[in-house]
C-alpha cells in the first residue's frame, strides 16, 4: 500500500487544483496591462454573479489574499459550481482554513460528483480507499476511479494503474496496470511518464 499512500498524498496536493488544458505550450505571457484589464473584467463578471469568474478569482487570490480568495470560493459554492463544491469538500476533509468536518466533506464531494466534477470522483476514491470519513470500501474506490479514468482524467487513470498493480479493489493484474500507466502518460500526466 505504500505506493498507493504516496499517490493519495500526491492527490491531496493536487486535487484542489483546476486541471488546465496543456495542449498549447506556446502561449504568450500577458503584459501587466493585459493582466489588469483581464482582472478588471473578471472582477466585474464576478460582481454580476458569474460563477466561473468567482472561482477564477478564488484561484487568483489564493496565494495573495486568502480571505478574499475564500470569499469568492464561498460565492461559487453558494451557486453550486462543481469545481467549488469539490474544493470546499476537500478543504473540509483536510481541515484547511476551516474546521475539519468529514460529514460536510462527503456532502460537498458527492454534490460535486453529481454535477460531473471528475476530481470529486478522485477525491471520493481517496476517502474510500483510506476509510476516511466513510466506511473503507476499496471496490467503490476502484469504481469511482474507473469512471473518472474513462471520462479522460489522467490522475484517475494513474491511480487506477496502481490499483491494478497492487490488487486494490480489483484483482491484481500487472499487465492491465502497466496499460493504465501508459494511458495516463498518453493523457499527459507527467508522473505517468516517469514509469
Amino acid at each position: 500500500y505504500s505506493k498507493i499512500y504516496m499517490v493519495c498524498i500526491f492527490l491531496s496536493l493536487t486535487a484542489c487544483n483546476k486541471v488546465e488544458d496543456q495542449t498549447d505550450t506556446t502561449q504568450e505571457i500577458p503584459s501587466a496591462a493585459q493582466t489588469t484589464i483581464d482582472l478588471t473584467k473578471i472582477l466585474a463578471q464576478a460582481k454580476k454573479g458569474d460563477v466561473e469568474a468567482q472561482y477564477q478569482l478564488f484561484e487568483y487570490y489564493l496565494a495573495q489574499d486568502q480571505d478574499k480568495a475564500y470569499q469568492y470560493l464561498n460565492q461559487a459554492v453558494e451557486q453550486e459550481y462543481p469545481a467549488a463544491l469539490n474544493t470546499i469538500g476537500w478543504l473540509y476533509y483536510k481541515g484547511e482554513r476551516i474546521e475539519q468536518d468529514f460529514k460536510k466533506a462527503v456532502h460537498y464531494l458527492n454534490k460535486a460528483k453529481e454535477r460531473g466534477e471528475l476530481l470529486a470522483y478522485v477525491n471520493l476514491a481517496t476517502l474510500y480507499v483510506r476509510g476516511d470519513a466513510v466506511v473503507k470500501d476499496e471496490k467503490k474506490s476502484y469504481e469511482l476511479l474507473k469512471y473518472a479514468s474513462q471520462a479522460g482524467l489522467a490522475i484517475a487513470t494513474f491511480n487506477l494503474s496502481q490499483y491494478y498493480l497492487h490488487g486494490i479493489g480489483v484483482d491484481k493484474n500487472k499487465k492491465r496496470g502497466i496499460e493504465m500507466l501508459k494511458k495516463s502518460a498518453d493523457q499527459g500526466l507527467a508522473i505517468g511518464q516517469l514509469h
